[in-house]
């Protein structure tokens, strides 16, 4: 117990000595960094002294004076204002307190002239801007323009001058189709002048109307019809003028819902005062505009276009669309993008623009992947191992046309209907065993028996015959025995190897000498099993059945047989 409290006392002591020691060693560090920190201030004040003494000086140079100027000035004037205030409650009678405010502002006025003439170099020029602003905005807030009079008679208020030229035009245009003369050139006067709130600005129709209703012809309120700013004709009802232009674009459109039929030109109706004989009746009005001429008319060449297609998409038969350009042979197709086409039409008075959409199917072309083989020769024809298929996919096109011309199509949606299937094509990469082309004399030991056997027994199928036209360009000298790849070719009868070897045309081949003079050839063999010189018996294999050859257009075997030196029909001879 005794060991106890003396390690304690010992922990006791030696916590207070570290805490002892710690507040001197902060109680050191403070006192020393209040010491370095007055050091610097008083370095830095000596080494600025002159700095902020120059800086001191221009500030009372500048602003000081001034700053202490007003505060005395602002200072006098309170203690002016309570002088004055405490005179004036002091006087007595309305006559007293008026003559003490009248000297009080006297002496306001002589002590502190000064100011009071700043303030008036100040509030002078504001005011002048303020009121110049004000005056700005009522000139900007206020209308002008030209007061138009003829002969006395006022024909409105216009922006500008353009305005009664273009009423001119217009009138000159309504009387033009009258059976008599009308003046329409006036040469108005104009005075410049301010548009009140009840008055407004009048549109160069409403000067036509009193330029025509001021000339001495008979008048009347009608609906006039405008293509393109030019004048067409008025009738007297605008119900009937705008049935007629709806029932020609009603002529253009079908039951289709996504069709938009418009006219080309910019149509107007302009109702207003128009002379009597520049109006026509409905019915005229109407025949007017339906009416048709013949014209040539031009197409370009768009892509994806054909002559056949072209013709179609006019309405006429592609004997029709040569006759019409008969430069071009469009029999043979021999047109190309950007070409011109004179097509025949009817051309009507309004040109008619139909935008519609048009959904069709198209075919989707599958690529053609090619992949090596060791398993056929090199330049062997190439095996399909996967069919290809063209995909289908579906479009969505607006089309626009001019009278029935199609002059632009934009598609606006595809979607795949069945994905294209790539074609895998296997092309060879075996080398071709090499066989050297020789000729060998016939042996005379070997006695041919002057009776050919069939030379593929595996088939007797006979795919293109003696004396027809070939895949050469010539007559066929031979038979083409079909049979299946690798079938055995045998020798038609005892004889002599004369060639063996490789031809583009025929491919691996073999020619047989005979005793009697008599020689067979055998073409377009996917192996050869004997060489020149080699000496076979009728029966014996001697290849099997290919398609080598770039004039192969299957498996089969090229069996030819020739007499004296002339090709006959084997026929005439095999058993």
């Amino acid at each position: 117990m005794k060991h106890r409290l003396h390690v304690g006392a010992a922990i006791g002591c030696a916590v207070k000595n570290s805490v002892r020691q710690t507040g001197r060693f902060l109680y050191l560090v403070g006192i020393q960094s209040v010491r370095i920190s007055h050091r610097i201030r008083r370095r830095c004040a000596r080494f600025f002294a002159p700095v902020t003494g120059f800086l001191a000086k221009v500030y009372d140079w500048c602003i000081g004076r001034r700053v202490r100027g007003v505060k005395r000035e602002w200072n006098s004037l309170q203690e002016g204002f309570a002088d004055a205030f405490g005179r004036i409650r002091a006087a007595k009678g309305f006559g007293g307190k008026a003559k003490q405010f009248f000297c009080a502002a006297g002496r306001a006025i002589a002590a502190h002239h000064g100011i009071l003439g700043g303030v008036i170099n100040v509030a002078a020029p504001a005011a002048a801007i303020a009121l110049l602003v004000v005056t700005a905005q009522n000139i900007s807030k206020a209308q002008y323009g030209l007061e138009i009079s003829y002969n006395g008679t006022s024909l409105g208020y216009v922006q500008n001058e353009n305005v009664i030229g273009e009423a001119v035009d217009m009138a000159s245009a309504r009387v033009s189709g009258a059976a008599e003369s009308v003046d329409v050139n006036v040469v108005p006067t104009y005075t410049f002048t301010e548009i009140s709130e009840d008055q407004y600005f009048v549109t160069a129709s409403n000067v036509c109307d009193k330029i025509i209703a001021a000339s001495d012809s008979v008048i009347e309120e009608a609906a006039g019809l405008y293509v393109d700013d030019a004048f067409i004709g008025a009738v007297k009802s605008e119900t009937d003028l705008r049935f007629i232009l709806q029932s020609i674009l009603k002529e253009n459109k079908t039951d289709d819902d996504t069709m938009d039929v418009a006219f080309v030109q910019d149509v107007q109706l302009v109702k207003g005062m128009y002379p009597t004989g520049s109006i026509m009746s409905s019915e005229a009005m109407q025949a007017k505009l339906t009416a048709t001429e013949e014209v040539s008319q031009t197409y370009v060449v768009k892509e994806g276009d054909a002559p056949l297609s072209i013709a179609a998409k006019l309405g006429i038969t592609l004997r029709q669309l040569q006759n019409l350009n008969p430069e071009i042979d469009l029999e043979n197709s021999s047109i190309h993008v950007g070409d011109k086409l004179v097509i025949s039409g009817e051309k009507g008075f309004l040109t008619i623009k139909t935008v519609k959409r048009e959904t069709y199917t198209a075919s989707i072309p599958y690529a053609t992947i090619k992949e090596k083989t060791s398993k056929l020769y090199i330049g062997s024809p190439p095996k399909v191992a996967v069919k290809g298929q063209n995909g289908v996919k579906q479009l969505v096109d607006e089309v626009t046309y001019v009278d029935g011309v199609e002059v632009d199509r934009k598609n606006i949606s595809t979607v795949i209907l069945q994905n294209a299937v790539d074609e895998k094509v296997l092309v060879g990469t075996l080398q071709r065993p090499t066989y050297t082309m020789s000729y060998a004399t016939p042996n005379s030991g070997v006695q041919s028996t002057g009776q050919l056997m069939w030379p593929v027994p595996a088939s007797h199928i006979i795919s293109q015959s003696y004396g027809v036209w070939g895949v050469t360009g010539s007559i066929h000298q031979a038979i083409d025995i079909q049979a299946p790849s690798g079938s055995t070719i045998y020798a038609a009868d005892s004889g002599t190897v004369i060639s063996a070897g490789w031809h583009p045309g025929y491919g691996y081949n073999l020619t047989i000498q005979h005793s009697n003079g008599m020689k067979t050839f055998y073409a377009h063999c996917s192996r050869l099993y004997v060489g020149s010189g080699a000496v076979v018996s009728k029966g014996t294999a001697i290849a099997a059945v290919g398609r080598t050859g770039y004039w192969a257009t299957g498996n089969h075997l090229h069996f030819s047989v020739i007499v004296n030196g002339v090709y006959v029909n084997p026929l005439r001879y095999v058993k």
